[in-house]
């Protein structure tokens, strides 16, 4: 813990507080136990092993460099008979940016499916989520008509027939 973190955290104390005693009691007991594995020397953590990262999650936008709006659209599924149909728009300086713009929402491995087009709303699910007033202005934005300092879109749509 750095010197910055205090020891006690007043929102967490709070928390646990309006838990009631039990709770109290509960993470009383796994702290300890904590303890006692720390003292031991049994404490010793697994490495989480990384996921490889994604050429996008490594580079770096140029912050000189214009923004433009992006879409992007996906499709994800889930177990069984689910599916989920996925639309984002925004602003970014590059696609790099915007995949990861879109993983914050989205999660990393459909951003990185995702089908993304600069200035174009013609990406997968467009059609589907974008009202012809919203279709309008994200093309007013592309164009470079009065866009605001910061814009983002995002619709999901989760079904499962099982």
């Amino acid at each position: 813990m750095s010197r910055e973190t205090p020891l006690v955290s007043e929102t967490m104390a709070r928390l646990l507080a309006g838990k009631g005693q039990e709770t109290l009691d509960q993470w009383a007991a796994t702290i300890a136990r904590a303890g006692e594995l720390l003292a031991t020397g049994e404490a010793v953590a697994e490495p989480v092993a990384a996921e490889p990262a994604y050429p996008w999650e490594l580079t770096e936008s140029c912050l000189e460099a214009p923004r433009h709006v992006w879409c992007a659209g996906a499709e994800g599924y889930a177990t069984g008979a689910g599916q989920g149909a996925y639309f984002a728009a925004g602003f970014a300086r590059d696609e790099d940016e915007f995949r990861r713009r879109i993983a914050l929402e989205f999660g990393r491995e459909l951003a990185h499916r995702a089908r993304l087009a600069k200035g174009s709303v013609k990406v997968p699910f467009a059609d589907f989520f974008l009202s012809p007033v919203m279709r309008s202005t994200l093309e007013q934005f592309g164009r470079g008509e009065d866009p605001p300092a910061s814009m983002v879109f995002f619709a999901r749509y989760a079904e499962n027939r099982s």
